[in-house]
């Protein structure tokens, strides 16, 4: 395996298929199937750290092109499984050593929506931002992105989180050992 800065997309994908996958799943066959026909092809020779998201759309619009939605969410699924286990494993590795906790993506993205309620941003603007789908009637005849108000909102996160640590004590790096 070539060193944690270079691991090529198809050496992580296998290491996920035996620590997640497998584990999750009674029948890999068609994630397997996915990843070997739709999305190594495509991005497997790169290294994790130089995806971008657009090579991930590109994966799952090329499905949705051929006319299979319901493949191209599974696609989009498996690779967002894929990505997170690479973040959480990034965040393990760079917390060794630490005096903090660990912890993974979705507890950064509850701290967020937590500290944003806190400061008062509104709940719609929040949960548009993280993504969230806003249920029931509401959800349903509510249809607006909340674009400027979400831009103006993460850049007092951004002021936020860079007034919490001085640069100099900040470590920055791929980690996917």
């Amino acid at each position: 395996m070539a060193g944690p800065e270079n691991t090529t997309a198809t050496e992580f994908a296998e290491r996920f298929f035996k620590d997640i996958q497998s584990r999750d799943r009674k029948d890999v066959t068609n994630p397997r199937r996915y990843l070997e026909n739709d999305i190594l092809p495509a991005i497997g020779g790169k290294p994790v750290k130089n995806i971008t998201a657009e090579d991930v759309r590109v994966i799952i619009w090329r499905k949705k092109e051929q006319g299979f939605d319901a493949a191209a969410g599974q696609i989009r699924g498996l690779l967002k499984r894929m990505f997170d286990y690479a973040l959480n494993q990034a965040l393990k590795v760079s917390l060794q050593g630490q005096e903090i906790p660990a912890f993974t993506t979705h507890d950064l993205r509850r701290t967020t929506s937590t500290l944003l309620h806190e400061q008062g941003w509104p709940s719609d603007v929040v949960e548009k931002a993280l993504n969230h789908t806003i249920g029931g009637v509401r959800g349903i005849y509510n249809r607006a992105e909340y674009a400027e108000q979400r831009k103006k909102m993460l850049q007092a996160w951004a002021d936020y989180i860079d007034g919490l640590a001085p640069s100099e004590n900040l470590v920055v790096g791929a980690i996917l050992a």
